[in-house]
């Protein structure tokens, strides 16, 4: 058991190591206080940092920038190399870096971080403590990065900004680059108003002036300007000026002016005006009717080529519909359509529409366009109308005219073409009236070919008309050969002897083109009727021309086929018919004789000693011997009679509805012409004798071959008879010549 005084010593030390730890726990707590006092009298965010990265305290400020009351560097997740150099002894006096902070309880940060050692002693133990202060430069880069964009601007951009001293009466300001927005050489400008005003255009002095004396007259405060000023290199330059007040100690110190050049702007501005009125030209004076109706269909804009198409002057057509414009109710039928589908697609559309245009029938191209505004919705509609009526005469001109060329390739009848010619003019010009008179061999008179319009009673008369100087239009063309338009055919003297034959039929202008062959021989006449006095059009007068020249075609190829015809079925010396056509003809005159019970008779004839007559005279008198009797058989016979040279000097002749006597006095009559005539050949008097033989057709007869064998035969017993003679079927046999 321990002694009492061994008791008391370990009391007496007891209480010195209470007394002890009782003194360090005050002077902990009074260093702890210590720190926390001067941590918080900073007035900056401010952090207290242990050596081992603890954080002893911070400060209410330093709180509220990081939104939190970190414990431990940890938790502010600082970049590596920040946690380094905040590790490393200090050198005395204060480092800082700056870094970036991220923290989920705080928006981003750039920080400046100061970083300054204070020692505190801890129970004679020296400690490092760190003051780490957070100085918040996120507003401050900002506002550098915001100056060093706007100087970037102001060098790019060629702006200029100006201050405008009102108390010194001067103009300040930084021209950033050298190709500037002024011309001026780069930095600062200072200079007088008076001088500033000499630089700017004088029909723009008085609006900078005003400004610049009246600065308390600007409303808001601000001011917007366009101006020209005078370049450094000599020209003008659009400035566009946007002008803020200044005040200082509650007045108008200055005018700050931000400058830009306008000058491209201000030139596609002049070229758009240029532009624009050069479009408004080419619309107003444009063929096409060129309009715009709102989604109500009312007309906001129309051109003045409406005025040829519609009675209503041009300024009423604003604001009204389109049936109040005055459409007609056959285009409205279309056109009301139409514009609604656009209204209800917003798709274009393209019509076509007939109108009636002061009594002429007109057709248009119509095109509707949906104009869109700049979020795509329909605001109006363009009405783009053309008239093609020529176009679409053109068109049918074109067909018709073909259409005349295959009815003349394909041999059509030439009334049918002539028909077809007239009815093409009267389609392009429906109030026309055509005809197509014809010259006849004799060139003296014309005859109606062609008039399928024209009043039965007046196409009557249009048949034997003498041509004339004062012969009405078509018989002066054919006789002058040269166009006659009579413009009122109730006063032109050239119809005295004609009006009373047109002018009850409503024909009171005619226009008449004469019809030429290819080597210039007047064929006929082509002839245009109006019922109203006038004068033709060019394009009427171009019409008549390819009316004309296409009847030309057909005339000619008629004629053409004529001749083929005649010189493939007639001889070629007299103008009669050839055998082959001679005996054709005969077979169809037999069966129609025997179909219909009528007589016909067959005359054979032969020239007696024609042989004689080519020996002693040669064959050209021959051939006048044979012209001679061609003549006159011609003259003997009747129209219906049908004469053909069957061969060298044999001739035949077809009589229908003739009886054998008949024939016989026909036979005589040719016969005796021919014994008392002659052929004046060189001087000589050349005569000449014809035998002939006469048959019927009987009912046993199945063809021409057999009555024409038997007047044959009759014909030879002429000859041997003594010639000059003519024998008949019921003659007697001639009696045999004696030995």
């Amino acid at each position: 058991m321990p002694s009492p005084a061994w008791l008391l010593i370990l009391a007496l030390l007891a209480g010195v190591a209470l007394g002890a730890y009782a003194a360090s726990r005050h002077r902990r707590y009074r260093e702890r206080l210590r720190r926390q006092q001067a941590c918080d009298a900073v007035e900056s965010p401010c952090l207290l940092l242990h050596p081992d990265g603890r954080i002893d305290r911070a400060n209410a400020v330093a709180r509220a920038l990081l939104g939190t009351s970190p414990t431990h560097l940890d938790d502010l997740a600082l970049p590596a190399e920040i946690r380094c150099w905040l590790s490393e002894r200090g050198r005395g006096g204060s480092e800082s870096r700056r870094c970036e902070l991220n923290l989920p309880s705080a928006p981003p940060l750039q920080l400046q971080l100061e970083k300054r050692h204070a020692d505190f002693d801890f129970d004679g133990d020296e400690r490092n403590f760190t003051w780490l202060l957070l100085h918040d430069v996120s507003r401050q880069l900002d506002d550098e990065r915001g100056q060093q964009l706007w100087r970037e601007a102001l060098q790019d951009s060629r702006l200029a900004l100006f201050e405008y001293r009102l108390a010194t009466r001067r103009v300040q300001g930084r021209v950033p680059a050298e190709d500037n927005v002024l011309g001026l050489p780069p930095g600062w400008v200072d200079i007088g108003f008076d001088s500033w005003l000499e630089r700017v255009h004088p029909d723009d002095r008085d609006a900078l002036r005003t400004m610049l004396e009246h600065p308390e007259q600007l409303a808001g405060g601000s001011a917007y300007l366009e101006f020209r000023f005078r370049h450094g290199h000599g020209h003008w330059e659009w400035l566009e000026q946007r002008a803020q007040l200044r005040h200082e100690e509650g007045r108008i110190s200055a005018i700050v002016g931000l400058c830009q050049s306008i000058t491209s702007r201000k030139h596609a501005e002049t070229e758009l005006l240029r532009r624009e009125q050069v479009f408004r030209t080419l619309v107003e004076n444009a063929d096409d009717v060129i309009a715009r109706y709102d989604l109500n269909l009312c007309c906001q804009f129309i051109n003045r080529s409406i005025t040829r198409y519609l009675p209503l002057p041009r300024h009423e057509h604003l604001g009204k519909t389109l049936r109040q414009q005055g459409w007609p109710q056959t285009a409205l039928d279309t056109l009301e359509p139409a514009f609604l589908s656009v209204l209800a697609r917003h798709e274009a559309r393209h019509l076509e529409v007939e109108l009636d245009v002061f009594g002429k029938a007109a057709t248009f191209s119509v095109h509707l366009i949906p104009e869109l505004g700049a979020h795509g919705e329909l605001v109006s509609i363009l009405a783009i109308g053309r008239e093609i009526t020529e176009l679409r005469l053109g068109s049918r001109l074109l067909a018709d005219e073909n259409a005349v060329m295959e009815m003349i390739a394909n041999n059509q009848p030439l009334d049918d073409i002539l028909a077809r010619l007239c009815r093409l003019l009267e389609a392009q010009r429906p109030q026309a009236v055509c005809s197509i008179m014809l010259l006849n061999e004799q060139k003296t008179e014309l005859n109606l070919a062609a008039g399928p319009s024209l009043p039965a009673s007046f196409s009557s008369f249009l048949h034997g008309l003498s041509i004339g100087p004062e012969a009405g239009s078509c018989g002066t063309a054919a006789f002058t050969g040269q166009q006659v338009v009579v413009s009122d055919i109730a006063h032109d003297p050239r119809w005295e002897s004609y009006r009373y034959l047109a002018l009850p039929h409503g024909l009171r202008s005619c226009w008449s083109t004469p019809i030429y062959s290819s080597n210039r021989e007047i064929l006929g006449v082509f002839a245009i009727y109006y019922p109203t006095p006038r004068n033709p059009g060019k394009a009427e007068m171009r019409l008549a021309d390819r009316c004309t020249h296409l009847a030309s075609i057909a005339l000619e190829r008629d004629r053409h086929e004529k001749q083929l015809y005649f010189l493939a079925t007639r001889d070629g010396l007299t103008g009669l018919l050839n055998r082959r056509s001679f005996m054709e003809v005969g077979e169809a005159e037999v069966l129609r004789s025997k179909r219909y019970g009528h007589e016909l008779s067959i005359m054979m004839m032969d020239l007696d000693h024609f042989k004689n007559i080519n020996d002693q005279h040669g064959h050209a008198t021959g051939d006048q011997v044979l012209q001679h009797f061609a003549a006159l058989c011609g003259n003997t016979f009747r129209h219906a009679d049908i004469i053909g040279r069957v061969g060298g000097e044999e001739f035949g002749v077809l009589l229908p509805f003739t009886t054998l006597a008949e024939a016989g006095i026909l036979a005589e009559r040719l016969r005796a012409e021919v014994d008392g005539s002659a052929v004046m050949a060189c001087g000589v008097a050349v005569h000449y004798t014809v035998s002939i033989g006469i048959s019927t057709v009987s009912p046993d007869d199945k063809d021409i071959d057999a009555p024409l064998s038997r007047a044959d035969t009759l014909l030879y017993q002429a000859k041997t008879l003594g010639r000059n003679r003519i024998r008949f079927d019921d003659d007697p046999p001639p009696l045999p010549l004696a030995g």
